[in-house]
């Protein structure tokens, strides 16, 4: 087994724990909004409103918000980071479903799931991924398939979506 897939392994046991937005509910105002920033990355995407859910994602003290979405053999996650009102452009990342790709996600209905980074993923991984920093009150974004988690995180080093699995 490979030292990836193990520390894989021994994360899906670990417990999420809630940052300050994780729990609050997002207003349909939020909602239309976030929605419509999303179209921007593509139209072939259909995105998942119902599920929007509210975080701290880039560590800023700002609420952010999360979506994902699909088109064909392809699951997008998009961030926005907050506040709303200053009009951020929506980060996305993308994987294929279900295909040989060495990134692509095990299963047909992979699902998104709010997590704490408090935590070091050098004790699983040997290193920590380039700019991950531990903290007890951001989130990650962990993608879980049928198989191996993956784990989206703020890139504090490059500001941007960065991941390890």
């Amino acid at each position: 087994m490979n030292k990836t897939l193990l520390a894989s392994i021994a994360f899906c046991t670990a417990t999420v724990v809630a940052a300050p937005f994780a729990d609050a509910a997002v207003d349909s105002g939020s909602r239309k909004d976030v929605l419509a920033r999303v179209q921007s990355l593509g139209a072939d995407i259909k995105w998942n409103g119902k599920a929007i859910e509210a975080l701290e994602f880039n560590c800023d003290g700002q609420e952010d918000f999360v979506v994902s979405g699909r088109a064909g053999n392809r699951f997008y996650i998009a961030v926005i980071t907050g506040p709303l009102s200053l009009g951020t452009a929506p980060l996305a990342v993308d994987f294929p479903i279900g295909t040989s790709d060495e990134d692509a996600l095990c299963g047909k209905t992979p699902k998104i799931f709010i997590g704490s980074m408090d935590y070091n993923p050098a004790d699983m991984l040997g290193e920590n991924p380039e700019g991950f920093v531990q903290s007890a009150t951001c989130n990650e974004i962990d993608i879980g398939g049928e198989c191996v988690k993956y784990h989206l995180y703020w890139n504090a080093v490059a500001g941007k979506i960065s991941w390890w699995k």
